[in-house]
């Protein structure tokens, strides 16, 4: 029987109690008419809690897996849940100790710090006597757990994956490294001087920082000191490659802090401007200037009154008028990525990365206020998303306590605090990636300083009136095996260089300007305060310290009385007129605002000017990494304004039960996983295209379309309700899966043209792929609804400039759009055979769109489950 089971009466007498509180008056009879879960906050991670693997023959570790089922089998009690369920599917996440049966080990690496692990899920909890101990055995327990992964990662982040693992099958390491350090450029001493940074710029709570960091690092030293006592302790990987494990740093914090502030950004090359800036010349070439300066914003508007925010009534920037002359738009074909990789020798090891972790993309979050809850307080269920496999970023549970810190939550590899998805002593929350433009591109324009003629391979630029040159330096290192790279940054003032391209014939450099740039350290102090009870004790106080962290990420926050988001980052104020989401002239003229380029210093939008709000007037929030507010600009590479945001699968469904009756938990998880299960594109845009296409020319069309119908009827959903291993509605599944990216180049090639639409997903431009997965953010899902609206005369909110289907005949759509049906079908009976309308489709099989647990090093190997669109490490809370 656990602690928490003493303390509470059985159901039966808890229910008789609500009642004889609800006659009394004493609670909402709301709250009495419907069960509580038992615990305030539960959750599930999938796949579970990793461990270091010694003996790569031994069997799986059982917390790695003992989650899957909860994850996995979620989605089969859809319609069924109930309050007295959801222990079925969520584990507890109370600051409860664990039973002594359940207790697997203790350690007490040094005095003052105990860390005990539970049997089932391997969770640590660590109690420090003081901040310093617990700091200290947080980072002991990870070390404990996760030291290889931990390894991998941070030669990651210093753009060093060659050096510990060798080149990497087709040179795959030395590409990541390359690719890497051309944004990410640091030296030791920069690192060091944005750690001491924390000691002295930052108040009471940089200093907290700071000494955080110092003891975590000595928490995983002090276990990595251990294993080289121990050898029996020594991580299979290590042992495999004839490696051992290295004294870690505060650098090393800083540098993974660095790489946060960079993830999502530098795997996509940076220049995002770019990307737009050569888009808009294609649109100018195909439609003329004008023309093509609306196309561009019909594809892109940010502005356009059917996407749905998170916060429809945030504060708004001030207004912009763009200057005649503050953009660059680079000529086609100019654009010459820079090479960072200058030399490099083959080596012996041959390894590919062990780390494998996608930028987050389904990070989403449901919370519902005190006034249309049943019990009369907050509920939510929320939580971030990393892909699915061991390891990923948040792959790892803790538990930590000491005086005036309480924190339970996804740890990441570079600690030392919980703040993704976790709770404290009586609060929640959880991030969404969600990306503030924090980024702006600045073309150079390539000087001499004898005054002759430049070139793109000048090595100086234009900046308020001096020729001035670019700096550089390299950093040599050295390959398992003997071989050595040499990686070379090159900086203007403004930020590191990411290519080279013309302007209207004039060579410019392109570099990346970053507001986090030379001071990665801003946004510690914040995670330093919020699990800190004398800090955060309320919404307000929540909002107020995590306005002020700069990672590109939003925090949905609940407590027994208030839900509340709040969107932060360091937002540079531009130069009136400079245009964000295009290149910008980097002669000074288009700088920051107050920009001084030897601190690397500017003005910045106040943090709570930022979007954020506390118990907004819906009652309801809902993210899953849309737009946060109005007018706020999106970040310069995403294109995915519009209707058909899959937020709308969370948010609407709830306002529709609340305006109907109060809302518990289990509802909310309903709504979380019918969401979990839908397909978007076909939810958001199916009805619009069966309304152009009406009678289907041929049979095999009209055989498929009959039988897509059924499946949009049905939801849209992809799952086996029978549980029988069959995805229901397989065979129109897989037609429409064929057909979708087929349908969007049939809406669009006529008018964009073969070139453009070509790029799409790729570069240089920056329009979204044709191949959207069924859960993904893509600009296309909307794109394809408005413009066929628009066809068919329909009056649209933000009705775009032109009719981009058929080129805008009608008739010639239709045409289009039947025609990439009949393809679709014939793809499908070829792959399929003539029957494959009464073929049994499998939910998980080879190819299926179905969710992978990518398992890498000597953790062994996970099948994988029916695809859910669901966060890696999900919270239900619903505080009593």
């Amino acid at each position: 029987m656990t602690a928490d089971r003493r303390r509470r009466p059985p159901r039966h007498r808890m229910l008789a109690l609500l009642a004889s509180a609800c006659a009394a008056g004493l609670i909402p009879c709301a709250a009495a008419a419907q069960e509580q879960p038992r615990h305030d906050v539960m959750s599930v991670l999938a796949p579970g809690q990793g461990r270091n693997v010694v003996d790569a023959a031994a069997p799986a570790q059982p917390a790695l897996t003992a989650q899957l089922g909860l994850y996995r089998d979620l989605p089969s009690r859809l319609g069924r849940l109930s309050a007295a369920t959801l222990d079925q599917f969520y584990k507890p996440m109370d600051f409860a100790p664990a039973p002594p049966g359940e207790i697997e080990r203790i350690d007490r690496p040094r005095p003052g710090v105990r860390i005990v692990r539970d049997r089932t899920y391997g969770v640590p909890r660590v109690h420090g006597r003081t901040r310093d101990d617990a700091m200290f055995g947080v980072g002991y327990a990870q070390a404990q757990s996760l030291l290889w992964q931990m390894e991998v990662n941070r030669a990651t982040w210093h753009a060093a994956s060659a050096a510990l693992l060798g080149p990497g099958k087709d040179d795959e390491n030395l590409k990541a490294d390359a690719l890497l350090y051309r944004v990410l450029d640091y030296t030791p001493a920069e690192y060091q001087r944005m750690y001491r940074r924390l000691d002295t710029a930052y108040g009471p709570w940089g200093r907290r920082a700071h000494r955080d960091i110092r003891a975590y690092v000595d928490g995983v030293n002090a276990y990595v000191a251990k294993v080289r006592a121990d050898r029996t302790l020594l991580p299979a990987e290590f042992r495999d490659r004839g490696l051992e494990p290295g004294d870690w740093s505060p650098l090393d914090v800083m540098a993974a802090t660095a790489w946060a502030q960079v993830r999502g950004q530098w795997r996509g090359l940076g220049p995002r401007e770019a990307g737009n800036a050569i888009l808009l010349r294609q649109l100018q070439a195909r439609f003329g200037e004008a023309g093509g300066a609306r196309a561009y914003a019909d594809l892109r508007d940010d502005g356009d009154p059917e996407t749905p925010r998170i916060i429809p009534t945030a504060n708004r920037p001030p207004g912009f008028t763009e200057a005649p002359g503050s953009a660059a738009l680079i000529d086609p074909g100019s654009l010459v990525v820079r090479e960072t990789l200058v030399k490099g020798g083959a080596a012996g090891a041959a390894h590919g990365p062990d780390f494998i972790s996608a930028p987050p993309s389904k990070s989403n979050a449901l919370l519902v206020s005190a006034a249309l809850s049943a019990t009369g307080r907050p509920i939510s269920i929320q939580g971030p998303q990393d892909g699915y496999g061991f390891p990923h970023s948040y792959d790892f549970e803790i538990e930590v306590e000491a005086p005036d810190l309480a924190a339970r939550g996804a740890l990441e590899f570079h600690g030392p605090y919980p703040y993704n998805g976790a709770r404290g002593r009586n609060f929640a929350f959880s991030g969404t990636a969600q990306y503030l433009d924090q980024f702006d591109m600045f073309a150079e324009p390539l000087c001499e300083p004898d005054g002759t003629r430049p070139s793109l391979a000048s090595n100086f630029h234009l900046y308020r009136g001096r020729c001035i040159p670019f700096t550089t330096h390299e950093t040599t290192r050295t390959m398992p095996g003997g071989g050595r790279y040499t990686l070379r940054s090159v900086r203007s003032v403004h930020g590191p260089l990411v290519g080279r391209a013309t302007v209207g014939g004039v060579p410019v450099a392109l570099a990346q300007a970053r507001s986090t740039l030379f001071h990665e350290e801003y946004g510690l102090p914040p995670l330093a305060q919020v699990f800190s009870p004398s800090r955060v004790h309320s919404a307000r106080s929540f909002v107020e310290v995590m306005s002020h962290a700069s990672r590109q990420l939003a925090y949905y926050y609940i407590d027994r009385r208030d839900i509340a988001f709040v969107n932060p980052g360091l937002v540079p104020l531009r130069a009136d007129g400079m245009r964000p989401d295009l290149p910008a002239w980097g002669t000074g003229r288009w700088d920051w605002k107050g920009f001084d380029p030897v601190a690397y210093r500017f003005r910045s939008a106040p943090p709570l000017s930022l979007p954020w709000a506390i118990n907004p007037p819906d009652q309801v929030i809902a993210g899953w990494n849309n737009t946060p507010g109005d007018l706020w600009p999106m970040a310069d590479g995403q294109w995915i304004a519009g209707p058909g945001e899959r937020v709308s699968l969370l948010k609407d469904p709830t306002l529709r039960l609340g305006a109907s009756r109060k809302i518990d938990l289990a509802d909310l998880v309903e709504i979380h996983t019918r969401a979990a299960l839908t397909d978007l594109r076909a939810q958001s845009a199916y009805a619009i295209v069966r309304t152009l296409i009406g009678e289907a020319p041929d049979a095999d069309s009209r055989a498929a379309l009959e039988a897509m119908d059924r499946w949009v009827a049905d939801g849209a959903l992809r799952r086996d309700a029978g549980g029988r291993g069959v995805q229901d509605h397989g065979a129109a599944i897989a037609v429409f899966d064929r057909w979708w990216p087929l349908l969007v180049r049939s809406v669009f090639q006529r008018a964009l043209g073969q070139e453009i639409i070509d790029q799409a997903g790729g570069e240089p431009n920056n329009l979204s792929s044709l191949h959207t997965g069924p859960g993904s953010i893509s600009g296309w899902i909307g794109a394809v609804s408005k413009d066929l609206r628009n066809a068919e005369g329909q009056a649209v909110p933000g009705r775009w400039s032109r009719v981009y289907c058929g080129d805008g005949r009608i008739e010639d759509c239709r045409a289009d759009v039947r025609k990439s049906l009949a393809q679709a079908v014939a793809e499908t009976k070829a792959a399929y055979g003539e029957g494959y309308l009464a073929r049994a489709f499998p939910i998980v099989c080879e190819g299926c769109v179905q969710d992978e647990f990518e398992v890498t090093g000597a953790a062994g190997k996970l099948p994988p489950i029916p695809w859910q669109n669901r966060p890696t490490f999900e919270l239900i809370v619903g505080f009593h």
